[in-house]
C-alpha cells in the first residue's frame, strides 16, 4: 500500500508538471504570436513612415493610405477624403473613376451632417444615414462601411470609409496599428494640406500683386498725363494772354485814336467805335472761356471716412510751427471721442491750411482760435479771424452756391476775398460747406466749415 500511494503521488505530480509545461508552452506561443504582431507592427510602421517621408501631394498619399488601410483591415474596396480649401475631396477610391469622385465631394466641417452621432473614432457608420453616393463603397452585401479619421490637433485633415467585413473584430494589437497609423497619415495630410493652403495664398497674392501693378501703371500714367495736360494748360494760357494782351493794345490804340482825332468824320469815329467793340466783345469771350479752361478740376475729389483725432495730431504741428507774432494764444482742437467724418483728407488740410494762414496774418497778436463744435448730423469747425470784416458782402457769401459772378467778390482786409471763394468751392466739392459769421459789433469774423459724420 505504502508503494502504490508513493507511485499515485509521483503520478499526480507528473501530471502537473505536464499541465504546467502544456499552460508555459501555450503562453510562450502566444507571447510569440504578441511578438511576431509587434515586430510585424514595427516593419509596417518603419515602412509605412519611410513611404510618407518620399511621398508628396493629396494624390499619391491617398492611394498610399488607401493601400495600407484595405491591406490592414483586409477591405473589400474604400474611398479616401482629404481636406480642401471649402470641401473635402475624394481624392482616391478603388473602382471610382474620376468622375464619380468629383461629384462625392462632402462638406466641411462635417463631413456627414445629418449623420446622428459622429466622433473622429474608428466606427461603423449607419447606411440610412448617409449620402446615397457612398453605398457604391460596400463591395459586397455583408460588408459594412468602416469610418477612419484622421483628425490633427482637433482639425479632421482627411479620412477614409472602407467596406470591411461585419464579423472583423480588430484585435488590441491591431486597434494599436490603427492608432498609430491614423496619427501618421493625419500629420502628413496636415503638412500637405498646409503646403497647399500656403500654395493658394501666394498665388492669391501674387494676382493681387500684379493686380495693384496694373493699377500702379494706371495712376502713373493717368498722373503724367493730368502733369502735361497742366504744363499744356498753363503753356496755352500763356500764349492766350499775350494775345489778348496784344488785342488789348489794339483796342485802346484805337481808343487813343477817337480821344486825338477830335475833327475826325462821323463816318471814320463809327468805324473806329465798331472795331473796338466788336473786339472787346471777342476779348470777353476769349476771357470767358480762358476763366472756364483754368477753373481747377474737383471732380477728382472723392471723400472718404477720416478720423479727425489722428487728422489734428498731424495738422497741429504744422500750423504752430507758422511765423506768427509773438506772445499770441494759439488754440487748437484735438478731437477726441468724435465720429468720423466724409471728406477727403488732402483738401481739408489745405483748405484748414490757407484759412489759419490768412487769420494769423490778420491778427493783431498774433493769436488763432480754432475749435470743433458737435452738431446733430455734422461736425462743425470754427475759425476766428479777428482783423477780418466783410461787411454787407457776408450775406452774399453764405448765399451763393456756385461760383460768384463777376462784380460780386467779397472785398475783405487782403484784398477781394478770392481765397475764401476758393476754399468754399473746394469745400462744396467734397460734399462740405463753408460760411462766414459776421460779429454783430463788425469786430471780426468765424469761418465756419461743416463736416458730414462718416
Amino acid at each position: 500500500m505504502v508503494e502504490d500511494d508513493a507511485v499515485l503521488e509521483a503520478w499526480a505530480a507528473a501530471v502537473k508538471a505536464d499541465t504546467r509545461a502544456n499552460n508555459l508552452l501555450k503562453n510562450f506561443r502566444t507571447l510569440q504570436l504578441e511578438l511576431d504582431e509587434r515586430s510585424r507592427q514595427a516593419v509596417l510602421m518603419r515602412h509605412v513612415a519611410n513611404l510618407l517621408t518620399a511621398t508628396a501631394g493629396p494624390g499619391p498619399l491617398a492611394h498610399l493610405i488607401l493601400d495600407v488601410l484595405c491591406n490592414e483591415l483586409r477591405a473589400g474596396q474604400g474611398l479616401v477624403w482629404v481636406l480642401g480649401q471649402d470641401r473635402y475631396l475624394a481624392t482616391h477610391g478603388m473602382g471610382f473613376d474620376r468622375k464619380q469622385l468629383n461629384s462625392l465631394w462632402l462638406p466641411v466641417p462635417h463631413p456627414f451632417p445629418h449623420y446622428p452621432v459622429l466622433i473622429y473614432q474608428c466606427q461603423w457608420l449607419e447606411m440610412d444615414s448617409l449620402p446615397p453616393g457612398l453605398k457604391l463603397i460596400q463591395a459586397k452585401p455583408e460588408d459594412g462601411l468602416f469610418f477612419v479619421p484622421f483628425e490633427h490637433q482637433t482639425l479632421l485633415v482627411g479620412f477614409a470609409v472602407l467596406s470591411v467585413a461585419r464579423s472583423r473584430n480588430l484585435q488590441s494589437v491591431e486597434q494599436e496599428s490603427m492608432e498609430i497609423l491614423q496619427r501618421l497619415f493625419a500629420a502628413a495630410l496636415h503638412g500637405t494640406w498646409m503646403m497647399l493652403d500656403l500654395q493658394h495664398q501666394r498665388e492669391f497674392l501674387r494676382e493681387e500683386s500684379r493686380s495693384l501693378k496694373v493699377r500702379a501703371e494706371a495712376l502713373d500714367q493717368r498722373n503724367q498725363a493730368l502733369r502735361q495736360g497742366q504744363s499744356l494748360q498753363v503753356d496755352f494760357l500763356a500764349y492766350a494772354a499775350q494775345a489778348l494782351r496784344e488785342q488789348l493794345d489794339a483796342v485802346l490804340a484805337r481808343i487813343g485814336e477817337l480821344r486825338k482825332g477830335r475833327n475826325l468824320q462821323e463816318e471814320v469815329r463809327e468805324g473806329l467805335l465798331l472795331d473796338g467793340l466788336l473786339a472787346g466783345r471777342h476779348m470777353g469771350e476769349l476771357l470767358r472761356l480762358l476763366l472756364d479752361l483754368a477753373k481747377p478740376d474737383l471732380s477728382v475729389v472723392e471723400p472718404h471716412p477720416l478720423a479727425l483725432k489722428r487728422f489734428f495730431e498731424a495738422f497741429n504741428p504744422q500750423v504752430a510751427a507758422f511765423l506768427r507774432r509773438e506772445g499770441g494764444l494759439l488754440v487748437l482742437p484735438e478731437a477726441p471721442d468724435l465720429p468720423d467724418v466724409m471728406v477727403d483728407e488732402e483738401t481739408l488740410r489745405q483748405v484748414l491750411l490757407n484759412l489759419c494762414a490768412g487769420a494769423l496774418s490778420s491778427s493783431g497778436d498774433g493769436s488763432l482760435r480754432l475749435w470743433i463744435e458737435r452738431e446733430p448730423m455734422s461736425i462743425s469747425l470754427k475759425l476766428w479771424i479777428e482783423g477780418l470784416d466783410l461787411g454787407e458782402t457776408t450775406a452774399v457769401f453764405n448765399a451763393r452756391k456756385t461760383m460768384l459772378p463777376e462784380g460780386q467778390f467779397p472785398e475783405g482786409q487782403g484784398g477781394t476775398g478770392l481765397g475764401l471763394v476758393m476754399c468754399h468751392q473746394l469745400m462744396t466739392a467734397m460734399g462740405c460747406d463753408l460760411t462766414l459769421e459776421r460779429n454783430t459789433d463788425g469786430g471780426g469774423t468765424t469761418i465756419v466749415m461743416e463736416l458730414p459724420v462718416a
